[in-house]
């Protein structure tokens, strides 16, 4: 449930083990997950790394894949892997049967009819962590009369010529948002609620295997990439990546704290945060010299008292008017979309989705949860490609009744202590 790329891999991967599998998706058009989305979003990872299984990309494809030229893929992937893709179809949620050992779900087809199914497994990828917005409680907000609308909802700086705008949030989607507003005219704030770790694209990549792009296998690639993912050296290669980065962009953040920007030194550097807090983090594309010249301006929250029909007022008791408020303030994680559709028990008894477990796995992602017949799908493209195939392994397993069907996390002994990861 989802019809992004991680459902399309699971799919695609279950399908050649003779699973039959059922694609549901919300929006119209298969891709329009990505195609609805803010119009200057591209990936970070370079295209060398987010191929799709069994079907990579084109050489002719640009470095960095813009979010329409995702959509148009996943688009022909479906139809040239044959997936089974419902579209304007609303998941409804369920509960498991414990006497059947499956789920009764519901879901809303486009012509209003609701349909029950009895699947034996559902596995949700309804986001990077999760899919709901975070809207945050901010002071007065109420009484504000212009628009106010999550980065979920922002289409192009266009709609905001010559307007004055608020964007709360000084994460990925802040910096985006801010950068697509200045290039359309309109006069832009950022507020910030908290520290960012910012970084360099090309100091970035540096976490990535070179393997990528020197004519490596993807397969191969993929191996190598994964293999540095091994507990417990794991926070310690994010340590050394960290510092490395550090002293390669040392004038990147000295620039930004200089105009009073908060800088996160965690000094296990942005991809911890990527994979620990999904959020937190920029890459910059372009927005931070902005920034640091001036061109975007920057408040901190905790020198923001109340929002007032036309603006924002100040502790010091001056007031910056606005007309629009755009919230960059990510999203909550897939445990609120769990609880959502099959309960707070459920979503109590499986707990938190991605991020590390206490064996360096991805938290609850692509392998059994403590709810059975329940899975989730997040984390990059590479991890996806890497990881659908096990989890489809396993959920064909447990169908053919060769692999426990309740059994969730391992035991593991690592550096000579002893794991239990539930």
């Amino acid at each position: 449930m989802g019809g992004g790329h991680h459902d399309l891999f699971a799919a695609v991967n279950l399908g050649l083990l003779g699973v039959k599998t059922l694609v549901v998706d919300r929006f119209p058009r298969v891709g329009d997950n990505w195609r609805t989305r803010y119009e200057t979003l591209a990936l970070h990872n370079k295209t060398d790394m987010c191929h799709f299984p069994y079907m990579p990309f084109p050489y002719s494809f640009p470095e960095h894949l813009p979010k329409d030229k995702v959509a148009d893929w996943i688009a022909a992937y479906v139809e040239a892997m044959e997936v089974n893709y419902w579209t304007s179809t609303e998941f409804y949620g369920g509960e498991y049967l414990e006497e059947l050992e499956s789920w009764r779900v519901d879901v809303r087809r486009a012509d209003g009819t609701v349909r029950t199914m009895y699947p034996k497994h559902v596995v949700i990828t309804t986001g990077g962590v999760g899919g709901r917005p975070n809207i945050p409680s901010l002071p007065e907000i109420d009484s504000f009369e212009g628009e106010v609308l999550h980065t979920k909802e922002f289409r192009s700086g266009e709609d905001f010529v010559g307007r004055r705008v608020l964007v709360v949030g000084v994460g990925t989607s802040g910096h985006d948002t801010v950068c697509a507003l200045r290039y359309h005219w309109a006069d832009v704030t950022m507020m910030q609620r908290g520290p960012v770790a910012v970084v360099n694209m090309d100091s970035a990549n540096m976490c990535y295997p070179t393997v990528y792009a020197d004519g490596t296998p993807l397969e191969e690639a993929d191996l190598i990439g994964m293999a540095g993912f091994v507990y417990p050296l794991l926070t310690a290669g994010f340590r050394q990546l960290g510092a490395m980065v550090a002293e390669r962009d040392k004038s990147l953040p000295d620039a930004l704290a200089a105009v009073g920007m908060q800088i996160d030194n965690d000094e296990r550097g942005w991809v911890w945060k990527f994979y620990e807090e999904f959020s937190g983090y920029y890459i910059n594309v372009g927005a931070s010299e902005l920034v640091a010249k001036g061109e975007i301006a920057l408040i901190q929250a905790k020198d923001a008292s109340v929002f007032v029909p036309d603006g924002l007022t100040m502790t010091d008791g001056s007031k910056l008017p606005f007309d629009a408020v755009v919230l960059a303030t990510g999203y909550h994680n897939q445990q609120l979309e769990m609880e959502h559709f099959f309960g707070a028990d459920v979503a109590a008894k499986v707990g938190r989705i991605g991020g590390f477990d206490e064996v360096g796995e991805l938290r609850n992602a692509f392998k059994p949860t403590a709810q059975p017949g329940l899975r989730f799908a997040t984390s990059r493209f590479a991890s996806g490609r890497s990881l659908a195939p096990h989890m489809a392994a396993m959920i064909k397993g447990q169908l053919e009744g060769f692999a426990p069907k309740k059994r969730h996390g391992f035991i593991a002994e690592v550096g000579g202590t002893h794991f239990n990861s539930r």
